[in-house]
Order: structure tokens, then C-alpha cells, then sequence
């Protein structure tokens, strides 16, 4: 459903139908949301919200496009701020094996919860061949396949239970939910200060200027414009070295 109604913004967007597609990208929005909030293994989250920026993507270009004041722009920074924190929370839950713990029980379990993800990788790779492959597929072979991965994936789940339950920092960090609000943002900023933050959104750069009054997003340039001039201040910073 999440992507059915991401596909169908990005066609609202293509008719410049911006008001339909912000719409589309919403209800795209509340079906991610949904689905990830009700994912039973934080450990298989990161596979499933893989490439999953392209939806608030959407949503910042449709709300600066509908709305390019003050309003429109804090809502478009509240969808980056979003995409940012996802971005984090999943970093740090595919990357949790490597973090360092206090705890000496920790490795072993992180090692176990390490190779059954590789193993859940590769049953998911085998089944996807076998269903690509209708002339050769076996039926009992991705049956088979399947309750392999179940299994997999029952003890994995165990697996991560038991990580955790050792680990009370990383159940805070990958347990955490919500962002701040652009107000709350604009609050805790004092009267004489301006926040930049960049942003970059279907390859375009955008800038968001923050102050205690106004928030007021600007784009700025296409992404390749930029790694040209990144490139050239590079060439001229390695003649000096």
C-alpha cells in the first residue's frame, strides 16, 4: 500500500498536481509509519525501510511547492527532520553488532545474532532466484526455502531479545521515537542566532534558515553544480599540500 501510494504521487507530481500528490505522499507516509511501527523484529526493519527516503522526499518538494511561506516551510523541515532520524535509528539498529558494550555477555550474542542474519540473507536471496526463475523453479524447493527463513527468523528474534536485554543503551537508542517540532526547534534557539540545515531532495539542494521568529526554506542548486565546485576547491586545497 506504502508504495502504491507513492507511485501514485509521484504521478500527481508529474501532472503538477501538487495538492493530490502531497495527498498520495501522505497516505504513503501513514502506511510506512504503520507497517514499521508493527514490525516484530527490530533486526529486519533495516531491509524493509531500505531506500525509504524517497517518500519524504516527496513530501518536502510537494509542501514547499503548495506552501513557500513560513508554514510550508516548517512543515517540509519536520518531514527532513523525520527522514534524518530514521535515517539514524535504522543506522544504528543495522550497525548495533559493532557497537562497543560494558557488558562481557554481549559479543557472543551479538555474534549469533550476526550469523543468522547472514543466513536469513542468503534463504531471502535463494527464494527471490527460484521465483525469478519460472522455468527451472521447484514449488517444494521455496516451500522448503520459507520455513528455512522461518526459522531463521524465529531465532533471530530470540537472538536480538537476548542482545537487548543485556544492553539497556542500545533498546534506548533503537527504541526511540518521534522528533522535535519546528517550533520546539525554533525555541530552544537563542534571540541573535540563525540555524542553517541543508537538505538534498530528488538531487536538488535546499537550505533552511532557522531563527527564533521565521522559518524559511530555499532551494538552491542542482547536486551536481555542487560536487563540481566541491571538486575544484579540492583540486586547488591538494596543490598546497
Amino acid at each position: 500500500a506504502y508504495q502504491a501510494y507513492f507511485m501514485l504521487g509521484r504521478v500527481e507530481e508529474a501532472g503538477h498536481q501538487m495538492d493530490l500528490a502531497r495527498q498520495a505522499y501522505e497516505k504513503s507516509h501513514r502506511k510506512l509509519e504503520d507497517v514499521r511501527s508493527h514490525l516484530g523484529r527490530e533486526e529486519l526493519k533495516i531491509a524493509f525501510l531500505k531506500d525509504k527516503l524517497s517518500v519524504y522526499e516527496g513530501l518536502v518538494v510537494a509542501s514547499l511547492a503548495l506552501d513557500s511561506g513560513p508554514q510550508g516551510s516548517a512543515k517540509a523541515f519536520e518531514y527532513i527532520e523525520q527522514a534524518k532520524s530514521r535515517s539514524l535509528a535504522d543506522l544504528i539498529s543495522f550497525r548495533s553488532a559493532s557497537l562497543e558494550t560494558r557488558d562481557t555477555n554481549r559479543p557472543q550474542t551479538m555474534q549469533q545474532v550476526h550469523e543468522l542474519r547472514q543466513k536469513l540473507n542468503w534463504v531471502y536471496h535463494q527464494i527471490e532466484l527460484e521465483e525469478l526463475n519460472p522455468g527451472a523453479r521447484s514449488q517444494e524447493r521455496i516451500a522448503r526455502l520459507r520455513e528455512q527463513g522461518r526459522d531463521f527468523e524465529e531465532a533471530l528474534m530470540k537472538a536480538c531479545t537476548q542482545a537487548q536485554s543485556v544492553d539497556s543503551e542500545l533498546i534506548g537508542l533503537q527504541n526511540a521515537t518521534g522528533t522535535v517540532t519546528a517550533q520546539r526547534v525554533q525555541e530552544s534557539l537563542p534571540e541573535d542566532t540563525a540555524m542553517v540545515e541543508y537538505y538534498m531532495a530528488r538531487n536538488r539542494f535546499y537550505a533552511c534558515v532557522i531563527t527564533r521568529s521565521a522559518i524559511r526554506m530555499f532551494e538552491l542548486t542542482d547536486a551536481g553544480q555542487v560536487r563540481e565546485e566541491l571538486r575544484l576547491l579540492q583540486l586547488q586545497i591538494a596543490k598546497f599540500r
